[in-house]
């Protein structure tokens, strides 16, 4: 395995990460014609998901090149429907939502969610590519920089 591997590995996922200001402070550390490639499963709080826009966008705007990978399980693709049920979000600890039982109605509301967000990122400049949970995610980049 690759050092970034085993420095990823050695990680303990804590709490919430603040996207936008992920891509910010990478971007003001990188040259002006730099590669900057998030990947995150791009849910988030109302607010959070226009400030990660708005900070690709602005690495495509200066010349950079900004690709937004987004992993996802497959209930946040709204294949799977969750159970009816109250959930609380793990990242904003207090914050919670009601699911319904609908398969069609949750996957509606994800696939909406989505779609707007991929084409205000592409009318950015900003490349968005997807990968689910149940692909091993060495192989399935790998995969994708070979397409490039």
């Amino acid at each position: 395995r690759g050092a970034l591997m085993r420095e990823l590995d050695g990680l303990t996922p804590e709490g919430a990460g603040a996207a936008a200001s992920a891509v910010e402070f990478v971007a003001s550390r990188m040259p002006r014609r730099g590669r900057l490639i998030l990947l995150s499963d791009l849910l988030g709080q109302p607010g959070e998901s226009e400030a990660v826009v708005s900070a690709l966008g602005a690495v495509a705007a200066r010349g950079g090149e900004a690709i937004a990978i987004r992993v996802a399980d497959p209930v946040e693709l709204g294949i799977e429907a969750p159970k009816a049920g109250l959930y609380e979000d793990p990242e904003h600890p207090g914050t919670s939502t009601t699911a319904d039982s609908d398969p069609a109605s949750f996957r509606d509301r994800v696939e909406g969610y989505f779609d707007s967000l991929r084409r205000d990122l592409e009318a950015r400049g900003v490349e968005v590519v997807h990968f689910t949970t149940d692909l091993a995610l060495l192989p399935a980049l790998s995969r994708w920089l070979g397409s490039r």
